[in-house]
């Protein structure tokens, strides 16, 4: 009588993912005649609930744009250069704000990779940077 024990694979196989949910009318407006996704065809639909990111500075308060409404590319640029890619950010994310922002007073160059960081927790979004 063997002692031998019966191996059997715990190995997975692989499963194809198929997409589950239904795609947003906006989603399907923005496939052209061709079947090619639009990218500058999408249109945002309503705007989510969150209420705006706000920062306290100084005796000011500043208000940071919504991640929908920023510029991707420019900030996906911007978050690679070491030399002026938070600025550029600060540029984007308080446009008009910028200047008010750095004459309120000084700000250690350590606490804007955490007020950025605040800003993408506060919408959920994906650090770019990281």
């Amino acid at each position: 009588m063997s002692n031998a024990r019966k191996t059997t694979s715990t190995r997975r196989t692989a499963t194809k993912r198929t997409a589950t949910r239904k795609p947003t009318a906006a989603v399907v407006n923005a496939i052209d005649e061709d079947g090619v996704f639009d990218l500058d065809a999408l249109e945002r639909e309503g705007a989510p609930d969150i209420e705006p990111f706000r920062v306290k500075h100084g005796t000011k308060m500043f208000e940071f744009a919504d991640p929908a409404d920023v510029d991707f590319p420019k900030l996906a640029r911007a978050s690679s250069d070491p030399n002026t890619g938070d600025l550029v950010v600060l540029r984007e994310l308080l446009g008009d704000q910028l200047d008010d922002f750095i004459t309120e007073g000084k700000v250690p160059l350590w606490k804007i990779p955490l007020m950025l960081d605040a800003w993408h927790a506060h919408y959920g979004q994906p650090d770019l940077g990281k």
